[in-house]
């Protein structure tokens, strides 16, 4: 597969989706926006953002030198013609002023952030997931995904936490369906498993599920923008403010970013609003 179409509700939603279909990163493709999100009013008239995403070849032009440009965002006033981006970001330059929304302390923002990620961290078993937990885990999975009408295999990556890699035996189509926009249908899926098992068994683990590899792919392009944006940030010494994201993106930017000497992360808003803002550590900056 050298090129694909997908959708998202930002460009750069359906950007991170055709990157993972096409197990590439950034660098290495060229992305053409075919279509800019619509909000519509109060949901009449909206339009997803839809993009065609594809490989770069041997042959093809160096990538542009001008950072600043390669990462800014689309205007406001957007013409309607299809425009061909190299690498659009999913990051804004923020105020340099603290934003106005509140902006909770590092372990309360990350107790929120986490909580995806953690269903059942109060009474979590620390030790391997044992067989016989780990074969209802799967099962129920397996039924699951047999009642929406697709057919699969249950891969085991890992017991401690739990790790099921979905493996499909249908299109890509079908697995951007079980996928969802921004990964919210495999998320949903994961809270419902991790629900059903622990309430059955003796046991409690947490259960991460992917799709053909699709978090790890994914993961690898979060942590990427993570490290470009803390190095724009210390290059030009002012804080970028990231597009909203879910709690599990959220969680992979902080920890990629967390043990950085020159920068730190903290989210704010609300809702599916919230988001990452990356700012300088100010004592390295204040001798």
């Amino acid at each position: 597969m050298d090129s694909v179409e997908t959708s998202g509700r930002t460009v750069d939603d359906a950007v991170l989706q055709a990157l993972t279909r096409l197990g590439k990163l950034r660098e290495d493709v060229d992305i053409q926006i075919l279509q800019e999100p619509v909000k519509g009013n109060r949901g009449i008239g909206s339009r997803d953002a839809r993009v065609r995403v594809w490989v770069k070849q041997p042959s093809a032009h160096p990538a542009e030198t001008d950072s600043a440009s390669a990462n800014a965002l689309p205007t406001n006033g957007v013409d309607n013609r299809q425009r061909t981006h190299r690498t659009p970001s999913i990051f804004s330059e923020a105020s340099r002023t603290a934003p106005k929304t509140y902006v909770p302390g590092p372990q309360e923002d990350k107790e929120e952030d986490f909580e995806e990620e953690q269903p059942v961290r109060s009474t979590e078993d620390t030790r391997p997931a044992s067989d016989s937990y780990t074969r209802l885990a799967a099962d129920t999975l397996r039924e699951i995904v047999k009642q929406m009408g697709v057919p699969c295999t249950i891969e085991i990556t890992g017991r401690s936490p739990l790790r099921l890699n979905i493996r499909l035996k249908d299109t890509a189509d079908t697995q951007s369906a079980l996928i969802g926009r921004g990964g919210e249908t495999l998320s949903a899926m994961q809270l419902l498993v991790n629900l059903i098992v622990n309430k059955q068994s003796e046991e409690h683990h947490r259960i991460l599920i992917d799709i053909e590899n699709y978090r790890k792919r994914r993961d690898e392009n979060l942590r990427s923008l993570a490290q470009r944006v803390a190095t724009q940030v210390q290059k030009n010494m002012r804080s970028v403010m990231l597009e909203p994201m879910s709690p599990y993106d959220r969680r992979i930017i902080h920890l990629t970013l967390q043990e950085s000497p020159f920068v730190q992360t903290q989210s704010t808003g609300e809702g599916d609003q919230r988001r990452v803002v990356v700012s300088l550590k100010q004592a390295k900056y204040e001798s």
